[in-house]
């Protein structure tokens, strides 16, 4: 977590197939929604005609691989923060702390406030009637919106406005959880009088074992607290530092080890997908020629998107959906692969979007919130 001077000998400013896989799993997840809306949206209005069923089964086979981006959006945020931490390592007082999160909130709020306002827009343009209402509510109040903009309203019991903010407030959640480790480690060293990286490591290891007791069931199911997702943040954190430091690749190594058996034991392919999300990342630091289509231009233009095609993929994306729906219905039965070349459609929309919403909002959101420093 607190990365010694080995780290700085990777020479690694910014990883750019991390940033790949970020925009590799916004599509996945986009895809996962839009596929999803529209099947079900022609489904309820009128018949869809299934040319093949193995062709179908392939179908619903990407498409539900795709909602497991989230899985990689995790692993993902453990890894960048512990990064990140490489020159901004300490949190030793109150004060630091504080500068955390209002680096954190500048970077990631105004991009949400305008998906929020962008969300409402399109519920107060097509209302209720449309497949937007699976993903939003449209029946607006002042505490709604107020939990809504603060990430509570999944705590406080709130509909949310837009739907896949349950990930947002889990990661504000894992933040403070991350900046209290961070704060607790500094005054932990110091006190025992032990070198920053020993009390790093030991915090991390007992958290990431004490993590593993979800995926092992031993916490109890259908709670959006970061409990229940902590070992998919930690394993992160734990494989970033493998790179660093041979301890924390042991420790990584009997980590994913459990979640193996914990995956083959309970059949649990979001378990498997974790896995999957470590293996890639593994592939593309270690093996070269893997990695350079990974970096490629477009893939990592969709990086530099991804934090915006999450957010906006419901509201521009699923709204795009609901008029294909309204008008290829009106012709009657729709074979299903229909559904490929408007999905396709849908995206652009998004991304497009996204491509504004990014120049217009979270590009200055980057550059203000990289001017506080945490030390």
């Amino acid at each position: 977590m607190w990365p010694s001077s080995a780290s700085k000998q990777t020479g690694i400013s910014r990883i750019k197939y991390i940033d790949a896989y970020r925009g590799i799993a916004a599509l996945g997840v986009a895809w996962f929604h839009i596929y999803t809306c529209l099947a079900g949206g022609f489904a309820e209005q009128t018949r869809l005609v299934i040319s093949s069923d193995a062709l179908d089964k392939a179908l619903d086979f990407v498409a539900v691989w795709g909602r497991w981006g989230v899985r990689l959006f995790f692993v993902i945020s453990g890894f960048v923060l512990a990064h990140s931490l490489q020159r901004n390592s300490r949190i030793g007082s109150l004060g630091a702390v504080g500068k955390y999160f209002i680096k954190r909130s500048i970077r990631l709020d105004p991009t949400y406030f305008t998906a929020i306002g962008i969300t409402l827009i399109c519920v107060a343009i097509w209302g209720s009637s449309s497949i937007l209402k699976i993903h939003t509510s449209p029946y607006l109040s002042a505490p709604q919106l107020f939990t809504n903009l603060f990430y509570l309203n999944w705590i406080m019991k709130y509909p949310a406005i837009l739907s896949v903010s349950w990930t947002l407030a889990l990661e504000i959640q894992l933040y403070i959880f991350f900046a209290l480790i961070l704060y607790f480690g500094e005054k932990y060293a110091r006190v025992f009088k032990t070198e920053r990286n020993d009390a790093a490591f030991i915090i991390i290891v007992i958290f990431s074992a004490l993590s593993l007791l979800w995926p092992f069931h031993i916490y109890p199911e259908g709670t959006n607290y970061f409990p229940r997702f902590l070992f998919i943040f930690l394993s992160g954190v734990l494989l970033y530092n493998s790179f660093i430091e041979k301890r924390y690749a042991t420790v990584f190594l009997i980590f994913e080890l459990l979640l193996i058996a914990e995956g083959l034991v309970y059949r649990d392919t979001s378990i498997l997908a974790i896995v999957i999300s470590h293996l890639l990342i593994l592939f593309a630091h270690y093996v070269l020629p893997y990695r350079k289509p990974i970096e490629s231009p477009l893939l990592l233009y969709f990086g530099k998107l991804s934090y915006c095609i999450y957010l906006l993929h419901i509201p521009i994306g699923i709204s795009a959906c609901s008029i294909m729906i309204r008008f290829f219905s009106a012709y009657g039965p729709i074979n299903k692969l229909l559904i490929i070349p408007l999905g396709i459609i849908a995206l652009i929309v998004t991304v497009m979007a996204s491509h504004a919403v990014y120049h217009l909002v979270e590009k200055k959101s980057i550059a203000y919130s990289s001017k506080i420093k945490l030390q």
